[in-house]
């Protein structure tokens, strides 16, 4: 996966948590097609996770403090998201590679869809309501 400008949601520090976000899923496909998945994959998938985590809270953050109308719609997309790799990730650790290249797809689609049909969204919101959003986190 690679950062392209069609993922941008115009708003500078979600951005650049994005980009961080397709960077860490570039580092956890390594991990798979290296073959040493076995003994990195524990703490890459770790990192995303945790990174993943903390992007929601401050996205959340974001939404809560511009007033955003659909934030519990918003924060239940994030929860059921995490819901979800949780279990893909603890089936991976029995179940192998098959699982792991299944969960790298689901985060990746995931986040692809997540930005482009409901971040876009509250990006609009915010930037309708305060042009220097970027600068309000």
């Amino acid at each position: 996966m690679e950062w392209s400008d069609e993922y941008s949601v115009g708003i500078d520090e979600m951005d650049k948590q994005h980009r961080q976000l397709f960077r860490l899923l570039s580092e956890f496909e390594d991990a798979i097609r290296s073959g040493k998945e076995a003994i990195v994959i524990g703490p890459v998938v770790d990192k995303l996770f945790s990174y993943t985590k903390t992007h929601f809270v401050k996205e959340e953050k974001l939404m809560r403090n511009h007033s955003y109308p659909d934030l519990e719609s918003h924060k239940k997309a994030h929860a059921d998201m995490v819901e979800q790799v949780e279990d893909l990730y603890q089936r991976s650790l029995t179940n192998g590679g098959v699982m792991k290249t299944e969960l790298l797809g689901f985060i990746a689609d995931w986040l692809l869809v997540h930005i482009i049909e409901t971040d876009k969204k509250y990006s609009l919101h915010i930037k309708g309501k305060d042009p220097c959003t970027a600068t309000n986190l």
